[in-house]
């Protein structure tokens, strides 16, 4: 089952799988995606992938916006916690650390970064 709702400029595309859920965030006109997942088997975990922001509309706070609205997603869909993953000594981990999302695992290319969402409100 599909569902779309606007709020200002951001559109939530709602989706159910066999799997579990998701939800594309688009905003600013398409300019900025992100996705937030929920597995049936983990389901206090949302998974924020592919938050991107098209580099001509980059450093005016679309990004931060974005992830908020990915976190207030997730903690709609019913989690309590997100995680995400970065390539090691980047932009976008030094970024995400910024914004409260602490390393929770490694290896030599990635990171993945989470925090409960209580504590990045």
């Amino acid at each position: 089952m599909e569902k779309m709702t606007m709020k200002s400029d951001i559109i939530f595309h709602r989706n159910t799988w066999n799997w579990g859920r998701s939800t594309i965030i688009i905003a600013h006109s398409g300019c900025a995606v992100v996705t937030v997942s929920i597995e049936d088997e983990t389901p206090r975990v949302a998974w924020i992938s592919g938050l991107s922001v098209h580099r001509l509309f980059r450093n005016n706070g679309y990004g931060t916006e974005l992830l908020k609205a990915a976190i207030a997603e997730a903690e709609r869909m019913g989690a309590s916690e997100v995680e995400l993953a970065a390539e090691l000594n980047t932009f976008p981990e030094r970024w995400y650390r910024r914004l409260g999302l602490e390393e929770r695992r490694s290896d030599e290319k990635l990171v993945i970064l989470g925090n409960e969402i209580m504590k990045l409100k």
